[in-house]
Order: C-alpha cells, then structure tokens, then sequence
C-alpha cells in the first residue's frame, strides 16, 4: 500500500511516499482502506517537534473510508461498512494518510447514511474537541442534542476556524444562541453560513460592548481558541458561574488570571485535550456528532462556512503546508476514490424534485380541488390562481365550536371565490361560518379574498401591522395610476424597461378598492386563542415586511405562508414600499423558525411537508451560494441589480435571466439587489446612487467570499 511517512522531525520536507505491507487487524481492531484523510493543527504540530516513539509515522488523526477487515471481537463493524476516523494516529504509528490503517474498534466510527467521505474526514478532532468543550459546564449539558443547550448563550471565539465551526454548528443544532469572533469580514460570511446567529468582528468594533449588547446577562459557555490574547474579553462577557473551554494556546502559551474577578463570578476554566480524555467522553462525543450529522446539522463545505481543500496523496507536504499557514477552510487529502453510491447528507435547493408536488393529505398533486384534512379539525383548501406559475394558494380551515378560523383566504376572483364555496360545502360549512381570517402576508393572493369575505360577512380579518405601508401606498390617491407600485424599486435595479412595462400590463396597477384594510393588526410575536388550540403568531419578514407565521406546537403544525415553502423559494425583494435589507430580513426570520421545535409545514404553495427544519436549512444554504454567486458578478467592476441579475441563473432548471418571462425578469432584478444589498450589509460589497435613482454595487476592496 502506499503511505505517507516521515522519519525524523522537521518541516514538510521531511514528509514522503513509500510502499509498506498492508497490515492485518488484532483482536479488537478493524482495517480500513481510507478514502479521505483529514488534517488538522495537530498532524504538523507532531510532524515538527514531537519526540519519536517508533522509527517512522504515518500522520493523520483523522479520516473516512470503508471497513476492510475486522479482528477477533469485534461485534459492531462488518467488511464494507462506511465508518470514520478518530484519534488514528495517537500512540501509533501509522494513521490515515496511507491507503489502509488498522485501528483499534473504539476509533472506528459509523458513518450515517447519507453522509460523503470528505464530512466523515471533517468529524474527528475539530467536531469531538467542540462537544467537549460545549459540555464542560458545571451544570451541563453532558450530552447535546436539539433543546439541551435551549436558552443558553455561547460564544465561539474564531468561528471561521475547523473547531470554531464545528462548535458553531453543534451549539446551533442543540438550540444555544450562537455569537462568534471574527477578524474580517470575509470570515463573518464563513461564521454566518455555519450558523451564528450573530458575528462580531473585533477589529472593527468593541467585542466585549458588542457582546455585552447581545446578551446583556452575559454568555455561558465560551468556546476559546486564544486565551492569552481573549482572557480579558471572555471574563468582561461571562456570566456568574460561566465556563470558558480552552481547546488551544493560540497568541501564547500562558495567560495571566485575575483572581478576584473570576472569585466573583465563579468562573470555571476547563481545558479541553483528547488524547487523555475519557473513553466514554469520546464514545458520547461521537454518537451525538452521528446523531447531528443524520439530522442535516452538520455540514462541511462553503455552504456551511467550512471550505474544503483536497489534496492527493503525493501532496501530503503541501496540505501540512496549507494547514500551518492557517488557510480557512478544512484540508482533506484524497487517498482514494469515494464510491459513488452514498448520496449527500442535505438535499440542496435546486435537486429539490419536482415529484414533491404530490401531497400527503391528498395523494394527489397538491393543487387538486378539494378540503383535505392534514390533521384533526384542519383542512387544507387550495385555490385557483389566475397564473399557472404558482397554480394555487392553500387556505387552511380549523374548525372551533364558535365556528371557522382561516388562514388566509385566496385571491378575490371569481373561480377562487367558488372553488372556497364548493369546498366549505364539503365540511358542512359555508361562508356565513368563517369568524375570522388570519393572514399571512399582504399579498393579494393571500389578503384579498380574506379582505373581501370579511367586509361581507362580518368576519375578523388580521393581518401584520408592518403591512400597513403597503396599503397606505395602495391606497394613495396621489400616487400615479399609471405606473406599478413597484416602480421604483425596478429603477433602483436598473430596470428602467421593465419598469414601463410592468406599468403595462393588464392588472400590474392595482385597483385601489381591492385594498380594504384589516380588522386587526398583529404586533409582535404573541399567542392566538382558536378553539382549544393555541398558535404562536410569529413576525417573519423578508418575503414582505409584516409575514407572520402561525405555530401550533400542541399538534406540531407552522401555517407557514409564504415564508417555508417545500420545493420554492419565496421572491425576496418584491415588497412595497421597498424594504433596505429584505434578504437579512428573510434570513434571519428562518432562523427564527429554525429554533421553533421540528414542526411540519403547512404551506402557502405547495404539498404539506414533513420538517420545518430540514426545509429551512435547504433554504438558508440556497440563499448563501446565491451570495456567492451574486459576489462573483462583481469581478469585472461595478454593476447594477439588473446587470448581475443577467449574469445569473435561474429556477432550479438554471435557466438564463433571457429565458424568463417579462414578470420574473423584474422578480429577478429586485431579488438580486437583495442579495446585493446584504453583500453590503456584511461588508463584502459597496453601493453608491446615480442622480437616476439606479443603484451601483461594486466588490469590496477589502476581499473577497472564499
């Protein structure tokens, strides 16, 4: 087999490729014929200074590949299993960077359907370092998992880093509310896409008042990388009984403690080594990063803020090269070819398929006609659209015994208003039976209708007080009525055409007796009596500046409007009066409901999906790479919207920007000045105005995404 060695300490030089046997597993041992290998901190920290206990060593603690062999004893692992790598190279002396590695039982760990090689190779040291750290409080928790570490506040120093990533992720999954240190921009961006749910750059800013401001009572864990340069920052920012794990001697190996501070707040230091560390420790530490993994919530690549660099065999020395000099990102060494018949962990948006259109309430596709029952005293009911794009709205009926409450109520035109009637029927029910409408968003394909049947019938319509700028728009009598609401917001993107011909087009000017105003206005999240149920009405703007969503936790249900939406994602930016940032609006708004429990979804268009959160996450990954892609439009100068919007693709077909249609080209322009809108927001991207009113956007001078 071949294998990577080195023989004596020194720099990358000393590191080669020869041909040794393939060894034989003991008892006890499994041989693994390695796929990938991961490096780490670690690997060249030994490679260069630690002290010889055999006459060569194969590096590499960690790695992924398939069961090859197993020894006398060995119960849980079987030839062809897909497994990961921990600790390979600790106390002996071959690890992963050969083509085979024989290891004991309790450092070979399942890999979870679903899961490729480069995130088994990515696990190991930087993910088990993070559990531990994130479990080293006093009062726990011992174990992670959704909800343990609920109502918690943890700092992550160096969030672009493997183990700052790592850590970022599983504090995320556990329902801990996330800050992290960063040193530039461009590793804010990494932070983000690993889920933080807030960035301080400490170059730029304050970090002890920025973080003192996030979490006014102080934060309970930290997670520290550098103590010698952070120790003065972590004690100003933890709270009375805190903990700061210390996994590395960043910035210097020692540290001076204030002793009378720490008495105060009973600070607890726990420093964080795997070598020593309990057996137990390590085996919960990878069943809970298994159980993370199978649950989509923990990724690797860029989309989830940890970029991957391969190197091959022969490359050994360069990849020891690349981790010393502190690239961002995970470095993995491809010692062989990854079968090709495990599929990715998460679904990204754009493989999304189209057979999702078949709805589990009904078994038919989910705009066919009729009241379907998605749980006990809910229907869903979906109604025509005069578009076939979108093909319907679902408007959901839950029965009370003072009568019936929906949520939102379609689009005022005839066929929807008979197709509502003939539905209702079906339960018994006519329009004489709605007490109230609870609507979504402001949208005339969810208000009107709803708007309409209230003025009517007598029925309480609802709607989110943030939606009242829309109507004043709408209805001002000294706005031109020639002319889309949405004009200026096509100018803004440079779409000064598009803008005349919106205007145009037969319905582009709204009437203005359409726009009735509600009944009641929502105002900050708060809990909705209906029946015997209780719903949380949730604001999530972004899609438009006053969405709600409802939460039913008692039956596990999110009447999510538009905002979750199963093989779709919502246009962001198509808002009036235009929003500065809709697209950090959204984003936020899905991590919002990211930290709800696991709900299903009852959406707007589309089938009844079965995870909020796996939804959520296709959505959250979606819009990062659109980041991405939006950035790289910039790289031959400034732009307009429009502009950048011609460089992209579009739908999951990625088709080009000339195959849309005349309403989704101006769709596409708005939404594209969102996503370049937020490039600024996060300092990757600048903006100026021209006498017109266009907007220009440029790069940064101070970097670019990685």
């Amino acid at each position: 087999m071949k294998t990577v060695v080195y023989a004596e300490n020194g720099p990358s030089s000393v590191l080669g490729v020869v041909e040794r046997d393939v060894p034989d597993p003991g008892p006890g041992e499994v041989r693994v014929r390695v796929v990938r290998s991961g490096v780490n901190p670690t690997d060249w920290k030994f490679r260069a200074r630690m002290p010889f206990q055999h006459a060569e060593i194969s590096p590499g603690q960690d790695g992924a590949g398939v069961v090859d062999a197993v020894g006398e004893g060995v119960v849980d692992l079987a030839v062809g299993d897909p497994v990961w790598l921990l600790l390979a190279q600790y106390g002996r002396a071959y690890g992963t960077a050969a083509e085979y590695t024989v290891q004991p039982a309790e450092h070979v760990v399942p890999l979870p359907a679903g899961a490729d090689f480069d995130l088994g190779a990515s696990l190991g040291v930087p993910a088990v370092t993070a559990h531990r750290a994130l479990t080293s409080a006093q009062d726990g928790p011992t174990r992670l998992g959704p909800g343990t570490l609920a109502d918690r506040v943890v700092l992550v120093a160096g969030g672009a880093g493997a183990v700052g990533n790592a850590a970022i992720q599983l504090a995320r999954w556990s329902g801990a509310t996330v800050i992290t240190t960063v040193s530039t921009t461009e590793k804010g961006f990494l932070a983000r896409a690993a889920g933080a749910h807030h960035v301080v750059n400490y170059r730029e800013s304050d970090a002890a008042a920025a973080i003192r401001d996030l979490a006014p009572d102080g934060v309970d864990i930290v997670v520290e990388v550098a103590p010698a340069e952070n120790n003065d920052l972590d004690i100003a920012v933890i709270k009375n009984h805190g903990t700061i794990a210390v996994y590395a001697n960043n910035g210097g190996n020692t540290f001076t403690v204030d002793i009378g501070k720490t008495f105060w707040q009973n600070v607890r230091y726990q420093f964080v080594l795997l070598y020593p560390l309990d057996p137990q420790l390590l085996r919960a530490a990878a069943e809970d990063i298994n159980a993370a993994v199978a649950s989509g919530g923990f990724r690797v690549g860029w989309q989830a803020g940890l970029p991957l660099h391969h190197f091959a065999l022969e490359q050994a020395a360069a990849a020891h090269d690349a981790v010393e000099s502190n690239v961002i990102g995970k470095v993995i060494v491809d010692v062989a070819e990854a079968p090709q018949t495990r599929p990715a962990v998460a679904t990204t948006f754009r493989t999304t398929p189209t057979a999702h259109a078949v709805s589990p309430d009904s078994g038919e596709h989910w705009a066919a006609e009729g009241a379907w029952q998605v749980a006990e005293g809910i229907h869903r009911i979906p109604l025509p659209l005069p578009s076939d794009v979108l093909k319907a709205v679902n408007v959901y009926v839950v029965e009370t015994d003072d009568g019936l409450a929906l949520v939102d109520g379609g689009w005022a035109i005839e066929a929807a208003r008979d197709v509502l009637e003939r539905s209702l029927r079906l339960l018994g029910a006519g329009f004489g039976d709605i007490r109230r409408f609870l609507v979504t968003h402001v949208h005339r394909d969810h208000y009107s209708m709803a708007a309409q049947l209230g003025q009517e019938y007598g029925a309480d319509v609802a709607l989110g007080a943030e939606e009242k700028a829309s109507l004043d728009l709408l209805n001002d009598h000294s706005r031109p009525r020639t002319e889309t609401p949405f004009f200026a917001s096509l100018v803004s993107a440079g779409a000064v055409e598009l803008a005349e011909q919106w205007s145009q087009v037969e319905n582009a000017v709204p009437k203005q007796t359409v726009w009735l105003y509600p009944d009641t206005w929502f105002e900050g999240d708060h809990e909705i009596p209906v029946g015997t149920r209780t719903l949380d009405a949730i604001h999530t703007p972004g899609h438009t500046a006053g969405h709600y969503v409802f939460a039913d936790r008692a039956a596990g249900l999110l009447f999510a409007g538009d905002h979750v939406l199963p093989t779709i994602t919502p246009s962001i930016g198509f808002t009036m009066p235009p929003a500065p940032d809709p697209l950090g609006d959204f984003m936020a708004s899905l991590t919002k409901v990211r930290a709800l429990p696991d709900l299903r979804v009852l959406p707007a268009h589309g089938p009844v999906a079965p995870s909020t959160h796996a939804r959520v996450d296709e959505l959250l990954i979606h819009h990062e790479q659109r980041l991405v892609n939006s950035l790289a439009t910039l790289a031959t100068g400034p732009l307009t919207a429009l502009d950048a919007a011609t460089r992209l693709t579009w739908t999951r077909h990625e088709r080009s920007f000339d195959e849309l249609d005349l309403f989704n080209k101006g769709i596409a322009a708005m939404e594209t000045k969102a996503h370049l809108e937020l490039l600024v927001a996060r300092g990757l991207a600048t903006r100026s105005t021209t006498t017109e009113g266009v907007v220009l956007f440029a790069r940064a001078a101070s970097g670019a995404a990685r």
